[in-house]
């Protein structure tokens, strides 16, 4: 089966995934759920910022970054912390880690993708999220904390 169109791996020049060190793509958060489970999502999907192209885009404060560090700061700033706050993940679907940015539109920190809502149990259901979640719960095995 293949993947729907927003799991689908996007071609693109070798020159564009180098721009990023590996170490930054690593970057990991291990999330404790309140039923004591864990999970493992990269910090980019927990804070809710996409990569397109060559930009970042913070979905929750609708800011676009062009560089790495930019877009790093600012998911340390208390503006962005507090709109994160405002938009906690759905008590519906505890492990599943989904957001609703506004009516219309949800955000899976799972899979890092943005779902119309009207179209959210289907995402759920679908091959792709149940992989994602099972990554997730796999990584926080191995996950070892800095010392």
């Amino acid at each position: 089966m293949s993947l729907p169109p927003l799991r689908r791996l996007k071609k693109s020049n070798m020159t564009k995934i180098s721009v990023f060190p590996l170490a930054h793509l690593d970057q990991h958060m291990i999330l404790t759920l309140k039923s004591g489970k864990k999970l493992v999502v990269s910090s980019d999907s927990f804070h809710c910022v996409l990569t397109i192209s060559n930009t970042f885009k913070c979905l929750i404060c609708e800011a676009e970054f062009k560089c790495y560090s930019s877009k790093e700061k600012h998911k340390t700033t208390e503006l962005h912390k507090k709109r994160l706050a405002l938009k906690p993940n759905l008590e519906e679907f505890p492990e599943d880690l989904i957001r609703q940015l506004d009516a219309e539109t949800c955000y899976c920190s799972i899979c890092n993708v943005v779902i119309p809502t009207h179209s959210l149990m289907r995402h759920l259901s679908g091959e792709g999220h149940s992989t994602e979640l099972n990554k997730a719960k796999k990584r926080s095995f191995n996950y070892k904390p800095l010392q």
